[in-house]
């Protein structure tokens, strides 16, 4: 009962952050789009995301899940505003306000470091890497991050081609199929 006053006293504001490229002089600004699976007790999911991160700000579209359409998700480390058909909430919570919505336990904050193979925090534990210095795996958070390949894409730079989150009873799996950089 608390998130759902949590989320109606949110719900009017209008925090959505534009993708502006001056947002970070230093942020790296990029744009992946590939497919998803999520599984739990409770939820078998899959679909396809298309991400768009610029600086600390994210624009997310999950599409195919759920039965609802389109899921767009924007934010940034101190807000989540996600769109629905039918609903728009924001909040300063994205973690409860993703679960709320969608039923999905997704870690919104974290995955723009993830899906390029860094941990979010200093306090990533028990990280692997492989010998090109690229992470094999880490565990944060209470996830358990785990890299089987990296693709060089347009960048040169080796990025995950796929990845899986694991948290509990929570297995999240990225494939990520075209990586730009903005």
């Amino acid at each position: 009962m608390a998130l759902i006053s949590l989320l109606t006293g949110c719900s009017n504001l209008d925090t959505s952050p534009p993708l502006d490229a001056s947002a970070s002089a230093s942020a790296d600004s990029w744009h992946a789009r590939g497919r998803f699976s999520y599984r739990s007790d409770d939820m078998n999911e899959s679909g396809n995301f298309d991400w768009r991160q610029v600086g600390n700000n994210y624009q997310v579209r999950l599409y195919g899940p759920l039965g609802m359409g389109t899921v767009r998700i924007s934010g940034n480390p101190d807000m989540v505003r996600i769109q629905t058909a039918d609903q728009d909430i924001s909040s300063d919570q994205p973690l409860h306000l993703m679960y709320a919505m969608t039923g999905l336990e997704i870690p919104l904050n974290s995955l723009p470091h993830w899906l390029l193979g860094n941990p979010a925090s200093r306090n990533a534990r028990n990280r692997i890497q492989n010998p090109d210095d690229t992470s094999a795996e880490f565990s944060e958070y209470g996830w358990r991050l785990t890299y089987p390949e990296y693709q060089q894409f347009e960048t040169g730079k080796a990025i995950p081609g796929e990845l899986y989150a694991s948290k509990n009873s929570v297995q999240l799996r990225l494939l990520i199929r075209s990586f730009d950089r903005l």
